[in-house]
């Protein structure tokens, strides 16, 4: 409850209780109320005058134990999150559109922008293997220009090519952005697309 709402409160409190006081003291002396007159009948008539009071320093009570809580603090727009998947993200890029991030080794799902983040290790990230379509794309981009040193291995997860080899593919080129793309188990698997 508001200060101000506490303050007309009391007010009110306070003519109810002037106002039964008086009408008590007006009684006293005149007996018992008949029944043919009302309440009304027995109020003073502009005796009692009210004077308001303000008092100079409030006095603040807690009411409830959430009045003592601390103000929940804002999210951090640029602290790191990680999705169910392993991606890494900031609530600042997530608003801007910015793609999520994968480190180490995870896996990747169908129609991911995958920005690979290896400034500090390799990363490994295996591709689907089950419900894939003919033309299911996954796109990775070297976020840091670090490859060459730290690259990045596509693990095939099953039986599936990728660039036309069973074996893992391996991008060691700096600055790296590339699509793959799903050509079907019978074909060379994942390929690279002109994208």
């Amino acid at each position: 409850m508001s200060k101000k709402s506490r303050r007309r409160n009391k007010k009110i409190l306070g003519a109810l209780l002037l106002g039964g006081l008086g009408l008590a003291a007006a009684n006293r002396n005149k007996g018992p109320v008949s029944t043919k007159t009302t309440i009304m009948d027995n109020m003073p008539k502009d005796d009692i005058e009210f004077k308001e009071t303000v008092v100079a320093t409030p006095v603040s009570t807690k009411t409830t134990i959430m009045d003592s809580m601390p103000a929940r603090p804002k999210l951090n727009q640029k602290s790191k999150r990680v999705t169910d998947k392993g991606e890494v993200y900031t609530i600042e890029g997530a608003k801007a559109g910015v793609p999520k991030k994968i480190g180490n080794t995870k896996t990747a799902f169908v129609g991911d922008k995958i920005m690979v983040n290896t400034s500090g290790q390799a990363c490994t990230i295996t591709l689907p293997t089950t419900n894939l379509v003919v033309g299911d794309e996954i796109s990775f981009l070297d976020r840091n220009g670090t490859f060459a040193s730290n690259p990045l291995t596509l693990n095939a997860g099953g039986s599936n090519k990728i660039f036309g080899a069973t074996a893992n593919g391996t991008v060691n080129t700096n600055n790296a952005a590339f699509t793959i793309v799903y050509t079907g188990a019978a074909d060379p698997g994942w390929k690279l697309t002109g994208k």
